[in-house]
């Protein structure tokens, strides 16, 4: 009978805690993933912290009994108390804490108001006027007694009892749930996400048990958070389920949970960071079923649905050292695994089925391996830069032959069977293939600049839409536009990467890239914007990802991280929300001469004289890691080019003059943070200065037309004047010119017929007479076509070279941008060229003389560039002191062109430069005019 009692007590034991377990319990476990303590090492300035919010910016605030400190997720920050004392009150007087958009109200026993405002480091007192409702969010049983606390969500009270939970709407009051553990309520707190938390116990200064009441009314145990801080006084948090601030007689503490939407596989929780756990080398599916291996070589099988071991963790015979990538081989229905070693490779062909292992061993060091239709292996690798190769291998046959060889050592390779290409990820860059492995195209630091990489060792080719994502080892990744052999865009830690490493990917099936790196998962869309990043204290086993460990299944993606595998749903992941928070702070204006800065206070930005702006901002949250990189990402409703991101900064250098709205967002999760500025030129505080000049000169009008009527008329008769002469001077300077030309060129005909026979000569003096007519010509306009300058120079550079005797060969190369109906001054050209002939060719013993003439145009100039190779002009110029004769061409020519300059629309400018060899040896002379109409 005695027995018979017992069975039943333990059956109605059983029976109650059925009853009083929350439905939705059964099985859910809530995980803490990581903990962080803030105490007095840390910044804090006392052990015991009563109060802590977080106010619509996103900084925390810590109450403690005689001081307040502002927290950004790094810094502590004191808050300037005057105005306490001012009111004679004390911070142990605080009552109630209530959140507004622009301030927080702290509400005294005595019924006192003080504020801060959102961000600010000081105290204020509220003005009747400016009084506010307090949001209830937050209540409190100070006395700690047995009494029920009631709360408000969404006009509906919840009350709170040692023993139940009652919701009171307008069809009276109704029990929706048992507490499981009986206490005293001690404080209740609603959260962003509207779950109501509830902290229970029945010591003094210490809570038991904590319970959240979600949306759908159903009561959740989470005492495991009681655990981690059993003497709290407060907390905060924005999810429940995700992470809390908690604060009281031992500092503060955050905690996190693990979320919905991530599983963890062959994870050790006892694996401390820095430490390797089961890392994942190998991750792919069979008909279904996900297959895990290790790089020690321990092999398993999971199923998905069930979340069960369908094979425990067993370790094979591996003779290599580690095992890498794992592939399915639908041919022979195998798993094939690949165990590189310095001078031969290990493949392993796992039957799943059977449970047997057949190695095949392949020569030389292979890191990477994909499998064709026909069941061969495609097998890259080398372990030194010069010797990279490529291998074929049949399982069948057990033959391998080495297709290609002499490319830098491959570190992966992918296969697009769309265009027949092979893709090649090495220690020097990204190389695109033919089928026969003929390099068509590379991405390397030598490449042209629409093809550059600055790092070079690419570890990942990870296809995306119409492009390629190579994942580099510390350059971030590279996104390549194949069909147009561009980069298009380098997504680096600049741009908000959380790693430089990018070691492997995979895309979701609503199209977003995921892209493990050394330092969480990257989630990027299809215009390459990086909308969400996922660390290791969101939720991950570690934060190191490995090379070729990510799967797709079902909608569901798996990668392998150091310590164990992660399933992550994307759908929920992308929904998470973060703690991190953007606040914009200030901007800064730049024009040409000054800097000037704004608060971000709502008014109107004035950009009628602005050439750029900064937006200076910081990122809060509840602990900044130091390897946390979050950028914000800026749109706009007009098209901004020119963003440049530095620490806490961005600069916009082309900032349109109309209206725009800037959006600034850090997340594009459900609750993403957005800053959205609209910037509007304001004229308002023109229009007074307006008024004052139009009276001003109406005031002076008539006067100042008078005078300048009268100035206008004496500068008309002046630049007349001026006008006349400079076009007499430019005559008499163009007669000195050509007389020149003409005596030099008669010099050059004299010279052929003595020493040349008469036929020939006759042949050169029919050229000659061309030239005088041409030369004739143009002696009589101030301006000829560039096309008829240089007919003239074609025919005077033919007698030069007769009269040298071909001791030079004259190359002419116009640009297609140039216009030969130019307009242009005669003869503006030919005295350079004689220059050169004379003074540098002519001198020339021990190698023939070349002359460049090279025309096209540059920005609104037309440019001719006159290179010879002759002794230069220092030897010409000691040449020329021997000589009584003194030539005036290059003076004449400088004051023709002065006088051009003064008197016309033409301007032309000259610049000589002295050509030298690496050795300091004279090597010719480079003349640079440039001539704008």
């Amino acid at each position: 009978m005695q027995r018979i009692s017992i069975i039943n007590s333990i059956l109605f034991c059983l029976c109650f805690l059925s009853a009083v377990a929350p439905p939705h319990l059964k099985g859910q476990e809530y995980e803490i993933i990581e903990t962080i303590y803030l105490e007095k090492d840390q910044g804090l300035n006392s052990r015991t912290v009563n109060h802590t919010f977080r106010d619509s910016n996103g900084y925390f605030y810590f109450i403690s009994r005689n001081n307040i400190q502002r927290y950004d997720g790094s810094d502590f920050e004191d808050v300037d108390l005057a105005q306490l004392t001012h009111i004679n009150e004390k911070l142990t007087n605080l009552k109630v804490i209530s959140v507004h958009p622009d301030m927080t109200q702290l509400i005294f026993s005595s019924g006192q108001e003080l504020s801060i405002g959102s961000g600010q480091l000081s105290l204020s007192q509220v003005k009747q006027e400016n009084l506010l409702k307090p949001k209830i969010t937050r209540v409190d049983n100070p006395n700690f007694e047995y009494i029920p606390l009631t709360i408000s969500r969404e006009g509906v009270d919840y009350k709170w009892t040692p023993e139940k939970v009652f919701k009171i709407d307008a069809s009276g009051s109704k029990e929706i749930a048992k507490i499981p553990m009986l206490g005293r309520p001690k404080f209740l707190r609603i959260d962003k996400a509207g779950n109501i938390i509830a902290a229970y116990s029945n010591r003094l200064n210490h809570v038991d048990n904590y319970y959240v009441i979600g949306k759908q009314d159903t009561l959740v145990d989470l005492s495991i958070m009681a655990n981690v801080y059993p003497t709290a006084k407060d907390l905060y948090t924005e999810n429940a389920f995700y992470k809390w601030m908690i604060c009281g007689f031992n500092g503060v503490k955050i905690v996190t949970l693990k979320r919905d939407g991530v599983e963890f596989i062959r994870h050790e929780p006892t694996i401390t960071k820095g430490q390797f756990g089961d890392l994942i080398t190998g991750i792919t599916f069979k008909n279904d079923m996900l297959f895990f291996t290790t790089e020690s070589g321990d092999f398993s099988s999971y199923d998905q649905y069930s979340r069960t071991w369908l094979q425990e963790p067993q370790a094979f015979s591996f003779p290599s050292t580690t095992v890498y990538k794992m592939l399915y081989d639908s041919i022979s229905e195998n798993l094939v695994l690949i165990g590189p070693d310095n001078s031969i490779t290990d493949f392993y062909f796992l039957d799943t089925e059977k449970g047997t292992l057949d190695l095949h061993q392949v020569p030389g060091y292979h890191r990477d391996f994909i499998i064709k239709d026909d069941g061969t292996l495609i097998c890259p690798g080398g372990n030194d830069v010069s010797k990279g190769i490529i291998r074929s291998y049949n399982p069948r046959t057990k033959k391998s032959t080495i297709l290609k060889s002499g490319f830098p050592g491959i570190r992966c390779i992918h296969y697009s069977k769309e265009n027949d290409q092979y893709y090649l990820g090495t220690e020097e860059g990204l190389y695109v293939c033919d089928s026969a492995f003929n390099i068509i195209t590379s991405y390397t630091r030598q490449s042209p600049k629409e093809r550059f990489l600055d790092v070079e060792d690419i570890i990942l080719i990870q296809p995306y839409e119409d492009y390629l994502i190579a994942g580099s080892y510390g350059g971030g990744a590279y996104v390549i536009d194949d069909k147009n052999n561009k980069v298009i865009k380098h997504l680096s830690v600049k741009f908000g990467l959380t790693d430089p490493n990018v070691v492997s990917g995979i895309v979701d099936d609503d199209g977003r890239c995921w892209l493990g790196t050394y330092n969480g998962l990257n989630v990027i869309d299809k215009d390459f914007n990086l909308i969400k990043k996922v660390y290791a204290y969101d939720g991950l086993p570690d934060r190191e990802f490995n090379s070729f460990s990510a799967a797709k299944n079902r909608g569901k993606l798996y990668f392998g991280t150091i310590n164990g595998a992660v399933e992550i749903d994307p759908e929920k992941v992308m929904k998470w929300d973060s703690g991190r928070r953007l606040v914009v702070e200030k901007l800064k204006l730049y024009n040409n001469q000054s800097t000037s800065e704004f608060p971000i206070n709502g008014d109107k930005i004035d950009l009628t004289k602005c050439d750029s702006i900064s937006i200076l901002y910081k990122v809060t949250d509840y602990y900044t890691y130091p390897y946390d990189n979050t950028i914000p990402l800026v749109t706009a409703d007009n098209n901004l080019t020119d963003i440049k991101h530095s620490k806490e900064e961005i600069t916009i250098s082309n900032l349109s003059k109309d209206a725009t709205k800037l959006s600034l967002s850090i997340d594009q999760s459900s609750n993403q943070q957005e800053l959205v500025l609209e910037f509007i030129p304001d004229y308002t505080k023109w229009y007074k200065i307006i008024a004052y000049i139009i009276s001003i000169f109406l005031i002076s009008a008539l006067i100042i037309y008078l005078v300048t009527t009268a100035i206008r008329n004496r500068e008309k008769e002046k630049t007349a004047q001026n006008k006349k002469i400079s076009e007499l001077q430019l005559s008499a300077l163009q007669g000195q010119m050509n007389p020149h030309f003409i005596f030099n060129a008669l010099g050059a005909i004299q010279y052929f017929i003595q020493t040349s026979d008469v036929d020939r000569a006759d042949e050169y003096l029919s050229d000659f007479a061309l030239l005088m007519r041409g030369i004739l010509d143009s002696s009589s306009k101030k301006f000829i076509t560039l096309k008829e300058e240089l007919q003239l120079l074609k025919l005077y550079t033919r007698l030069e070279k007769a009269r040298f005797e071909n001791k030079f060969d004259v190359n002419l190369w116009i640009a297609d941008s140039v216009d030969e109906e130019t307009l242009i001054p005669p003869m503006i050209i030919q005295p350079y060229i004689e220059n050169a002939v004379n003074h540098g060719l002519h001198h020339l013993k021990d190698k023939k003389g070349q002359l460049n003439l090279d025309i096209d145009t540059y920005g609104e100039f037309i440019r001719v560039i006159v290179t010879d190779n002759g002794i230069g002009r220092k030897a010409a110029q000691l040449l020329r002191s021997n000589i009584k004769h003194k030539s005036r061409a290059m003076g004449i020519t400088a004051e023709r062109i002065h006088t051009i300059n003064a008197s016309s629309d033409i301007h032309i400018a000259i610049n000589v430069e002295d050509l030298y060899a690496d050795n300091g040896d004279a090597t010719g002379t480079k003349v640079v005019i440039k001539i704008k109409d």
